[in-house]
């Protein structure tokens, strides 16, 4: 229900307001009002019945005490009779009745602004001139409006020794180490620069009659707001719920966007006024676009609306049994700490995360309190009871030219309880090329054979039985290349000898991540290392070295959209027309990353290949019947390493990249072409013999129309003698492309 002060000027009183009620109204069981101080007439009868009415006192008027000195507000308690907070008794200047209907009631002192007040006046305290008491018993509770001070309440940076602020986000955030372990008997203290309160609300609870100050009572729901969070097992309940939530729309995505695309085509057949073939659909092109495009996607929808429905069940919350607001004065300023008290004791060497939202706190004069954010480590602990575990890790799948590119490698451990006395860490093959050197024909090396007691080649999953440990192959991580960045998190670091490794395709596969810490003291020997391995709920901690797959394409060319227009006698300045043997030829190209200089050219099969591959013109024009790959000339090169070497395939060492070119006729002006380069043409090395080759490569290009200008469309046809030299000539026509148009009065090109 809206707090009182939100319904209007008659909800909320002013700190001075001198009350007056209607105790003996005919309407008084509908409403209680405070009446105005213009219906009371200075000439109306005033007496002073404080010393007739006893029961009008301390007693009976009370504040809602929620602010003062040492107050608290338990979460826990199931104990009905007891009110959330408790109340304090406001003193009573005077108690008048005026004009024998109207009782005036003035407090002694100020009220406060936005507090909440109640008055609790037994029917029997009052009665009439004929001796009868009131109707029933008087209960009303009233809010005092924010005062008009302007007052802004900033938090202060938390008194933990090395407390750092992050100053990236727009709001308050601050990261902490090394903390104590918050629980029941050792509070998070956070700090205001001014007087704040919680931003409390009107409850309705069921009224008792026989409890007069059972009526309205504060709701603190606000305070609610605040979350305590178990950082990584927050950020792996999302995980999980994201790689679930992406496998189970991915079906539903794909009917969506396959119905967008058949829509999109008819639509263009319908607009061309052409009729819609099924096999305008291109499906392997469809399915390639979608696959490559889902995962932006689906990003965007989890961050933007899945998320955000789930988070508040993914969340691991800590539950905060208890608030206290504490007051003090510095320099005349009324300063608040705010005290906080977990209802567990957290656990040692963990991350958690404290949320205060905006708005959850307010100042006197209605002023919200900015979002706060604590992002803060508990201490690590060395009792026996306390283990240590992996939680999750990161950049954990680097592929071989990954590695061969960087010349080293990080990844990261996140967990709990880490300790400065790690020794070392080890990874020990699982899986793969590392575990198991492939004889293709030998069936006993490890590998899966194909159920004919042959061996199929393929590296056995994750659930293969007959997958043992291979520690000979094991790689040593030793303490100088581990850097403890605290009591959650390690970074690992491949390097020296182990980049020599990772860089081959022999040592493909993955690693299960084992460490090893000693004690406090450092005095265990080595048969006696704490071994620790992932986590107690999940053993699955695993570095997996990617084969570098199949050869990735950074650019091809030329490649744009309807709006980029490419000159077919050039294709733009990367690609010149050669002179071979006497003709001109024209080449499209393709750009592959080679980094370890291992990609080549298949001269058994490429040429073959590449007389798959077409360049035709989009639509249903007679020009689209046309093929301008040049096969002719691939065929009569096809025996011929040289010039497949010098025109075909060749590369650039210093660049770490391989181009391929693909030979094809003059094309037409005005045209938007469709390319389609088949796989099986250049190779690699990935220990998966099935992504040695490139896969099918598409795009599309546009050549340049030719300019057209009619008759009318030069504005000014004839210049007289004198014209005016900054007076444009405006010349109005077709197909006019950015940087590409040059005007000509006989031979004088124009500027």
């Amino acid at each position: 229900m809206p707090r009182a002060d939100e319904n209007g000027p008659d909800s909320t009183y002013d700190e001075k307001t001198t009350y007056r009620f209607y105790p003996f109204s005919s309407d008084y069981n509908d409403e209680h009002k405070i009446i105005p101080e213009s219906i009371i007439s200075d000439a109306g009868s005033v007496e002073n019945v404080k010393d007739k009415i006893y029961e009008i006192d301390g007693k009976n008027i009370e504040k809602f005490n929620i602010l003062e000195d040492l107050t608290i507000l338990d979460q826990d308690s199931d104990d009905d009779d007891k009110a959330p907070l408790g109340m304090e008794k406001i003193s009573i200047g005077k108690v008048e009745i005026v004009n024998d209907s109207i009782l005036k009631i003035t407090p002694k002192n100020n009220l406060e602004p936005l507090n909440k007040y109640g008055l609790w006046i037994d029917k029997g305290a009052i009665e009439g001139k004929d001796k009868s008491d009131m109707e029933d018993n008087l209960k009303l509770t009233f809010w005092i409006r924010a005062d008009n001070k302007g007052t802004i309440a900033k938090w202060l940076k938390p008194e933990i020794k090395g407390t750092r602020e992050d100053t990236k986000p727009s709001y308050k955030s601050y990261i902490m180490d090394n903390t104590p372990q918050y629980g029941p008997n050792e509070p998070i203290v956070l700090n205001s620069d001014n007087e704040v309160i919680p931003k409390a609300q009107d409850e309705i609870l069921e009224a008792r009659p026989d409890d007069l100050t059972d009526t309205r009572r504060i709701s603190y729901d606000a305070l609610l707001d605040i979350d305590l969070i178990d950082v990584y097992l927050t950020d792996m309940n999302i995980e999980k719920a994201r790689m679930e939530k992406k496998e189970e729309y991915k079906e539903e995505a794909k009917e969506k966007a396959e119905r967008k695309a058949r829509n999109e085509l008819e639509q263009r057949a319908i607009d061309n006024e052409e009729d819609f073939d099924e096999s305008d659909f291109d499906r392997e092109k469809f399915e390639k676009e979608f696959e490559d495009g889902y995962d932006e996607k689906f990003k965007e929808l989890w961050e933007n609306e899945f998320l955000p429905e789930k988070i508040a069940e993914l969340k691991e919350d800590i539950k905060i049994a208890k608030f206290e607001f504490i007051y003090n004065f510095e320099d005349d300023i009324k300063k608040t700490g705010i005290c906080l008290y977990p209802r567990e004791e957290l656990d040692g060497g963990k991350k958690y995360r404290l949320t205060v939202p905006e708005g959850t706190l307010e100042t006197r004069s209605g002023n919200t309190v900015e979002h706060l954010n604590i992002d803060f480590v508990t201490q690590a602990k060395w009792d026996e009871n306390d283990s240590t575990g992996v939680y999750f890790v990161e950049d954990n799948e680097p592929k071989v030219t990954d590695i061969w590119s960087e010349g080293e490698w990080t990844f990261k451990l996140f967990g709990y309880n880490f300790h400065e006395t790690i020794e070392r860490v080890e990874l020990i093959p699982w899986n793969g090329n590392a575990n198991f050197p492939d004889d293709p024909d030998d069936p006993n090396d490890g590998f899966p054979d194909n159920g004919e007691g042959e061996d199929d080649g393929k590296i056995p999953d994750d659930n293969s039985k007959n997958v043992p440990d291979n520690n000979s192959n094991k790689i040593v991580i030793d303490k100088g290349d581990i850097e403890f960045r605290g009591a959650t998190e390690l970074w690992v670091k491949i390097r020296g000898e182990n980049v020599r490794k990772f860089i081959s395709e022999d040592y493909t596969g993955q690693y299960k991540i084992i460490l090893y810490f000693n004690n406090k003291e450092g005095t265990l020997d080595e048969d006696e290392l704490i071994k620790v391995e992932g986590d107690k709920d999940n053993k699955e901690i695993r570095f997996n070295l990617r084969s570098k797959g199949h050869p990735e394409v950074k650019r091809k060319e030329p490649e744009g959209s309807s709006d980029k227009w490419f000159d077919e006698h050039s294709l733009g300045l990367a690609i010149n027309p050669k002179i071979i043997e006497g003709s001109k030829r024209y080449f499209l190209k393709i750009t592959f990353e080679d980094i370890d200089g291992k990609l080549e050219f298949d001269y058994d099969k490429g040429i073959e290949s590449l007389l798959n591959a077409s360049d035709k013109v989009v639509g249903n024009s007679a020009s689209a019947a046309i093929d301008y790959l040049d096969k002719d000339f691939l065929q009569q090169i096809s025996s011929d390493r040289k010039i497949i070497e010098e025109h075909i395939f060749n590369k650039d060492r210093k660049r770490e990249e391989a181009y391929l070119y693909i030979p094809i006729k003059l094309l037409d002006p005005q045209a938007t072409y469709n390319v389609t380069i088949p796989s099986g043409i250049v190779k690699n090395d990935a220990s998966d013999v099935n992504e040695q080759y490139n896969e099918d490569i598409r795009w599309i290009f546009t050549t340049m129309a030719t300019p057209s200008v009619t008759e009318n469309g030069v504005i000014i046809q004839s210049i007289i003698e004198g014209y005016d030299p900054d007076e444009p000539l405006i010349i109005y026509g077709d197909f006019f492309y950015p940087d590409t148009i040059d005007v000509y009065f006989n031979n004088e090109r124009a500027d």
